[in-house]
């Protein structure tokens, strides 16, 4: 077995610059650059458990003295441990400050790259809303032993818990019930919320295990044993095996009478109404500026899922093409827009959006709301699109992504013209934001 080189000796006293992308502390060394779990600027302190993978060091930190970030006392017991949140052990201002830097330490690259294309950091909406609400969404897991719970920090260890801060009180109620329940094991369970508190579930792992039947069963004993409204078992792409009770759920956002589309547990819907509601606002409003100058536009939305952007938007444009890879989300989607009566105004298709082999429709504005991992090989379908769109929308939940695509319609001629970032993910070190921007080459 190879031997292991000795790690270099580290100062006993650093002190961390930054926060940077992954919510690492920032410190550079003599001996390179190192990340640091759960360190904050101005901490100051000794570094242990360093690893290094790929040229770069990774530790834990044990802190001798906080200088900008005081801490308060964590409202978690499982927060140590337990993947799903964040900063918890700083005031809620300076999480949001954290974020904050962290977004800026990535949007500060595409400012040097493209300065005369970008806004002036003065410029970026942040965080002008306080939601004041809990996720309607959680995705679990369920482990052999059959305890349920998130993923703990770093690992595929299942770490259950008595009750979540981050989740509406209905799912705290269903995770309970659920736990009294013979839940499969090895499972990722998928729980959604309505305004009302009414809960569905999905089941989206390992369905194959049992025959239909068997499922149906189940779906009707845990429905008649727990508070769920609806429980339903999913194929690997989303499609529904069998079902029991109320499994499509919607609502109504911010009061606004604007729609929020019926969807399935299983498929997207983002986790906050008020976060729904300023991404519509915010696109509403970009519409708007752009109908009083064209007049109507077509609109191409991408990865448009079950409808929450097309529904309460579509009305603005002359003609809207939604796009979407998903099978049971287009499925839903036209569902969706047959009860909104919007047949007429709305194209549903399947297809998936990847910029090697996807060409884009003729359109005035493209709005995209692509996953986590961004809009896949977008600088490919650019550099392909003879004629582009005046304008594009775009919808990111990850900085690093969401920014690294915005580069690319940056070097393809775009000016960024709107920065909205969103505190879409309470308690945690991930945010939402939207850029709008224009062609102007």
């Amino acid at each position: 077995m190879k031997k292991r080189s000795d790690l270099p000796v580290f100062d006993q006293n650093v002190e961390i610059e930054k926060v940077v992308q992954g919510g690492f502390g920032f410190v550079r060394s003599p001996h390179g650059i190192v990340f640091v779990n759960d360190a904050y600027p101005g901490d100051i302190g000794r570094l242990v458990n360093i690893k290094k993978k790929k040229g770069v060091f990774f530790a834990d930190f044990e802190c001798h003295n906080t200088n900008q970030f005081s801490r308060i006392e964590v409202d978690c017991g499982v927060s140590d441990r337990c993947g799903g949140c964040d900063y918890l052990d700083v005031s809620p201002a300076d999480r949001l400050a954290l974020k904050k830097m962290i977004f800026l330490d990535q949007y500060e690259r595409i400012s040097r790259t493209y300065p005369e294309q970008v806004l002036n950091v003065d410029a970026i909406h942040f965080f002008e809303r306080d939601y004041a609400e809990q996720s309607r969404r959680a995705r679990l897991h369920v482990d052999t032993d059959g305890q349920i719970g998130f993923y703990g920090r770093g690992s595929r260890k299942v770490i259950e818990f008595d009750s979540c801060r981050r989740l509406m009180p209905a799912l705290n109620q269903a995770i309970d019930d659920l736990k009294e329940q013979a839940v499969p094991t090895n499972t990722d369970l998928a729980l959604l919320a309505n305004q009302v508190g009414d809960v569905t579930l999905a089941i989206t792992e390992h369905a194959h295990r049992f025959d239909m039947e068997t499922w149906l069963s189940w779906c009707e004993s845990t429905l008649e044993h727990t508070c769920l409204k609806g429980v339903s078992i999913h194929e690997a792409d989303g499609a529904v095996i069998t079902s029991a009770g109320q499994v499509e759920i919607g609502g109504v956002i911010g009061g606004k009478q604007h729609t929020v589309a019926k969807t399935h547990a299983s498929l997207f819907a983002q986790g906050l109404y008020g976060a729904a509601e300023e991404i519509v606002d915010i696109c509403r409003k970009g519409l708007n500026r752009i109908s009083d100058k064209m007049g109507a536009p077509s609109v191409v939305e991408l990865f448009s899922g079950s409808g929450e952007l097309t529904l309460p938007l579509a009305d603005l444009s002359a003609s809207w093409h939604a796009i979407e890879g998903h099978t049971a989300a287009v499925h839903m989607l036209r569902q969706n827009i047959k009860e909104a009566s919007m047949l007429e105004k709305v194209k549903a298709e399947v297809c998936f959006v990847d910029g090697r082999t996807f060409d884009l429709p003729k359109c005035d504005v493209v709005i995209a709301d692509p996953p986590r991992k961004g809009f896949m090989h977008l600088d490919q379908l650019l550099l392909r699109q003879s004629v582009k769109p005046k304008y594009w929308f775009h919808i990111s939940c990850d900085v690093a992504t969401g920014l690294r695509d915005v580069s690319f319609l940056l070097g393809q001629g775009y000016v960024l013209n709107e920065l909205h970032v969103l505190d879409a993910f309470n308690r945690t070190k991930h945010m939402e934001f939207v850029s709008i921007l224009s062609y102007e080459n």
